[in-house]
């Protein structure tokens, strides 16, 4: 028995056109050379490479990932790609809870008032 479930390889411009919000597929087409996405023609349809399609759509949460969580930015995309809010969530608290900042100098209290408060 094949359990191999194979992905949905192309996306036909009419679709990326409403994924865009575009209305032309000529405008679709000019979106794809900017950023550098493959379209070919399948049958007689004109299709794009979904991969690099979503690569290109996910570019801008990756940029800001990278930008507020540096150190475990790849762990964040991940709940990100597989819609684990949950994890997302525990991983951004987890690791955006700061240390708490001890002062490096000891105050001493001058008068005497200001030494009680302090013993107290």
């Amino acid at each position: 028995m094949n359990t191999y479930v194979k992905k949905k390889k192309f996306i036909p411009l009419s679709e990326l056109c409403q994924l865009l919000g575009v209305k032309g597929i000529k405008t679709a087409l000019e979106w794809c050379d900017k950023h550098q996405v493959p379209t070919t023609t399948v049958g007689n349809k004109s299709v794009a490479d979904l991969f690099f399609v979503e690569l290109e759509l996910d570019r801008k949460a990756i940029v800001h990932l990278k930008n507020k969580y540096p150190d475990h930015w790849e762990a964040l995309y991940h709940c990100y790609t597989h819609n684990d809010r949950y994890g997302f969530i525990e991983l951004a608290e987890i690791k955006d809870s700061s240390p708490i900042l001890k002062p490096k100098t000891k105050v001493q209290p001058k008068s005497e008032l200001a030494k009680k408060f302090a013993a107290s």
